[in-house]
Formats: structure tokens, sequence, C-alpha cells
């Protein structure tokens, strides 16, 4: 979920524009690591002059997460 200045625009940063400025508040759900740490939810701020790339997230995390934390999920089958 988007928050931006600008127009959402496709891109590299989970499919939105890089060097946004504003808020992006994301609902994570797999396990990419395999420590069983997920779903989570996290916030990231931009001014419009930071770059994040995926492949150095936990540097980028340092600047640009404002938190996040792990979530419960619970999913309602149909009977």
């Amino acid at each position: 979920m988007w928050y931006t200045q600008q127009r959402a625009d496709e891109g590299p940063v989970f499919g939105s524009a890089d060097n946004w400025n504003g808020l992006g508040v994301f609902f994570d759900s797999f396990d990419n690591d395999g420590l069983h740490n997920n779903p989570y939810v996290s916030v990231m701020l931009n001014d419009g002059t930071k770059s994040y790339d995926h492949d150095t997230y936990v540097i980028d995390a340092l600047y640009m997460y404002a938190g996040q934390c792990k979530i419960t999920v619970q999913l309602a089958l149909p009977m």
C-alpha cells in the first residue's frame, strides 16, 4: 500500500517506482529466509532522495524502515 506525493508508476520496488516521496506499508507473508518470521507488516519512508535495492535491504532498512512487526493471521476457510 503506497501513500506517495507522485502518482504510482510501475517499478522495481515492490512493484512501484523507486525514489518515491511518501510512505509504503507492506504486508509480507513469504518466508524468504526460512526462519518462520513471517507474516509481518513493515513501514518504509522516503523523501524522494533515496534509492531502494532489494539485494541490500539490510543496509537500506537502517535508513528507510520506520518500523516492522510480526503479525498473526488466521484464515477463515469456507465450510
